[in-house]
């Protein structure tokens, strides 16, 4: 199943229409642009002894992976030797349709959890930090 497919499979699931469906596509070496952006912005930072940008920028770089691997890696199981469980993609997705969002256990493992640490400047990619869920 493709990253489409799945994004069309949640809107489904949310019972969104299709006029009101919203998508961008990205080059995946937008990525490796902000990588490099990032890390060198970082080495910069370092050298010049401004320990909070450097730290952003560590920290910005380290997202821009999470988010190349999380774009590219396949993430759903199709094998017949992969698949564990009982659970289907659009049974998962209308779970968490109706308990209207995730419930995530560790925030430092999905895109959208770190995403969310991030904006809330409560991550750090030199350490895990114990984060209180709601």
């Amino acid at each position: 199943i493709s990253k489409r497919q799945q994004i069309e499979l949640i809107y489904d699931t949310l019972n969104i229409p299709e006029k009101d469906r919203k998508t961008i596509s990205l080059p995946i070496e937008i990525f490796d642009v902000l990588i490099f952006v990032f890390s060198r912005l970082e080495r910069l930072f370092g050298n010049v002894k401004v320990a909070p940008l450097k730290s952003r920028f560590a920290d910005a770089a380290e997202i821009a992976r999470i988010v190349r691997y999380y774009a590219t890696e396949p993430m759903v199981a199709v094998g017949p030797g992969e698949v564990q469980g009982h659970s289907r993609l659009v049974d998962h997705f209308r779970r968490i349709a109706e308990r209207g969002g995730l419930e995530e256990v560790d925030k430092m493992t999905t895109t959208t959890g770190v995403l969310e640490l991030f904006t809330k400047n409560q991550y750090s990619a030199g350490k895990r930090e114990e984060v209180q869920l709601k």
